[in-house]
């Protein structure tokens, strides 16, 4: 079947008669779904005083027609995609942020198949344009456009030209993967819904992530925070109506990502929680704090009363031996701590859950669910202390490490350490599982910190994930655990060798960015030097491994902040310098690394160097106003007083 769409009609006309089957209003921005006619899907996203508009078309037809009156100019633009610029003034211009895509959606929203659609034809002409796309049957194709009125000049200004340091690359919390500038959201946000931009195991099919969305949500709130670009507010309220659209009625966003259940996965859900919790540090509003309340509720539930205490789950699977057979993993069975079978007592989710509902009663004033945070508070630490078999598990964790080594250095281990080497591999990582049933415990000797209690293996990538947990855990409870108790496993995580190894394989090179995540924590949690010193030296680590800054280092996550940054808190070193924004309430303060390959000199403006490591010259007066930085170098800056 082909289908005709007028765009310019769809805007002005048709789209006034949408129905609001799942509307949605928040500060300066609202949306409305329509029903479906002729195969097609609309959902439109309007912000107010701009007279902006974004629409979602989705098509179910094997060939769709678009089509605009008048004569326009096709350019790329800086901020992604094509911007459409009418020859004739009073008309609208628009920006189609990422080429028209083709889907195969299953009925739980879950993405299986995509690819670029075919263009069948196109038209132009002085009085109109039209493009044909064809879709494969089953598929659904996909387009989302942005009409810009004559009154959003800055808006469009933001997108044709905005500077290009605008655009580093940004490290993504729910699928690994890099955001660059304002079009990569639309990689992401598909149909109106946040998706992870990679494929899931066991099913490699793409599910909804709140901690994409998440991820997304801090990294436009750094980027407004520091150039006041009017693009990036109107795109977080655009994941804020998504996430608040997709919500079940009981609160909860689930995902499917193990099982054909639509399972809850709890962690991405407290990413939902938290990104509702940044939003609300912009301003009260009703919707964003009745979805909040809601999520809330359902998180409170979702846990294990052990002996040691509250321990909050980490899926939906998790709360039945039954649900538990469909999950993907190999799991022991045990009692330990007098846990439920099915529970396997994974650290990062509990402590995420714990922080959220703790951060919840903070904002809201609810505290209904105080006392369940002070049990789990007491379930972390009994945790984290239970240490039983010593002496076996350090020897057992020393073979195990030698399987953590970067393949240079692991081939020029002596005959006797590779037989141990393969000992680990072979036997003790399968089989370790059975020690942890009989002596419980997942804080190893040496400094790991395993992801779970039951899982069979080892996850070494977790412990940049667990690192980040705790040292969040830290900065909301000083009282229940320090950074002097923390230090072995924040040595063994800056490790060079462990930080080579997990560089080397695609499989584990996210967990340098969750570590570097971890640090942005530590140093707006305490003033030493080694922590930047570490900061600098993984800035070059994801640097060398393609990879982006995360989210936080921009300044926008107000999780580590009681209220934003003031606008335009920024150091503009130039391109070549990565600049880390670790302003928080009580300083401002920016660490610049050189993480290029030649030397770069720069002008310092009115600001101190407060702290500087490797081959910056201590000659160098605290308040130069040029500064040179050698390869590998870094500074700490903060504004001069007056």
């Amino acid at each position: 079947m082909t289908v005709p769409i007028s765009l310019e009609r769809l805007f002005k006309e048709q789209l006034s008669t949408l129905t609001a089957a799942a509307g949605v209003s928040i500060y300066q921005a609202s949306r409305r779904q329509g029903e479906v006619v002729q195969g097609v899907e609309y959902i439109l996203d309007q912000f107010d005083g701009t007279g902006t508009q974004c629409l979602f078309i989705r098509s179910r037809n094997t060939r769709t027609i678009f089509h605009l009156n008048g004569q326009f100019h096709l350019t790329d633009c800086a901020g992604g995609g094509w911007l459409l610029t009418p020859e004739a003034e009073g008309k609208s211009c628009y920006w189609i942020p990422i080429q028209p895509v083709s889907r195969q959606v299953n009925g739980n929203g879950q993405i299986l198949n995509e690819s670029n659609s075919g263009v069948g034809s196109i038209a132009l002409s002085a009085e109109s344009l039209s493009v044909t796309f064809i879709s494969q049957p089953e598929f659904a194709l996909d387009l989302v456009i942005f009409e810009l009125p004559e009154n959003a000049t800055s808006i469009y200004n933001e997108l044709r030209a905005s500077p290009v340091s605008q655009y580093q690359s940004v490290f993504l919390w729910g699928s690994h993967t890099n955001y660059t500038k304002p079009a990569d959201l639309f990689l992401h946000l598909i149909h109106g819904v946040i998706y992870e931009k990679r494929t899931s195991w066991p099913y490699y099919r793409k599910i909804p992530s709140e901690n994409d969305a998440h991820a997304l949500y801090v990294t436009l709130a750094g980027l407004q925070q520091t150039t006041g670009g009017k693009i990036y507010e109107l795109l977080r309220s655009q994941i804020v109506l998504s996430i608040i659209s997709r919500q079940g009625e009981d609160g909860a966003w689930r995902h499917g990502e193990w099982s054909d259940d639509l399972e809850s996965h709890f962690r991405l859900h407290c990413s939902g929680m938290h990104l509702l919790m940044d939003a609300l540090s912009t301003g009260n509003d009703a919707a964003v704090e009745n979805s909040l309340r809601i999520a809330a509720s359902f998180i409170a539930k979702q846990y294990d009363s052990t002996m040691i205490g509250t321990w909050y789950l980490h899926d939906e699977l998790e709360l039945t031996e039954e649900t538990m057979r469909k999950s993907p993993f190999k799991w022991a069975k045990s009692n330990a701590f007098g846990k439920r079978l099915s529970n396997m007592l994974v650290l990062n989710t509990h402590l995420d859950t714990t922080i959220a509902l703790d951060r919840y009663a903070l904002i809201t004033g609810d505290q209904r669910y105080c006392i369940k945070v002070s049990s789990a508070r007491e379930a972390t630490s009994a945790l984290l202390k239970a240490r039983p078999a010593e002496s076996l598990y350090r020897l057992i964790f020393r073979i195990i490490e030698l399987t953590w080594l970067p393949t240079e250095q692991a081939r020029k281990l002596p005959t006797h350490f590779r037989i141990l080497k393969r000992l680990g591999w072979k036997y003790l990582i399968p089989n370790l599982h059975h020690l942890k049933k009989t002596f419980p415990r997942i804080n190893m000797p040496g400094g790991y910190i395993d992801r779970a209690l039951t899982l069979k293996g080892v996850a070494p990538a977790y412990q940049s994930i667990n690192t980040m947990d705790l040292a969040r855990y830290i900065r909301r409870f000083p009282d229940d655990l320090s950074l002097e108790q923390m230090e072995q496993t924040l040595e063994f995580s800056h490790r060079k060798s462990f930080r080579s190894y997990l560089g080397e394989s695609e499989k584990t090179r996210y967990a340098l960015g969750f570590w570097a995540e971890t640090l942005y924590h530590l140093c707006t949690i305490d003033d030493a030097a080694k922590y930047r010193q570490w900061l600098a030296d993984t800035i070059i680590d994801l640097g060398n491994n393609g990879m982006g800054l995360p989210p936080s280092i921009l300044g926008g996550n107000m999780e580590a902040l009681s209220s934003p940054l003031p606008t335009a808190t920024t150091y503009n070193a130039g391109p070549a310098i990565t600049v880390a924004n670790l302003s928080h309430d009580l300083k401002t303060e920016f660490l610049l690394v050189n993480a290029g390959s030649a030397s770069e000199t720069f002008e310092n403006g009115e600001y101190l160097l407060i702290m500087s490591g490797k081959d910056i010259s201590t000659s160098q007066d605290i308040k130069a106003q040029e500064i040179t930085m050698a390869p590998g170098s870094w500074i700490s800056i903060q504004p001069a007083k007056s």
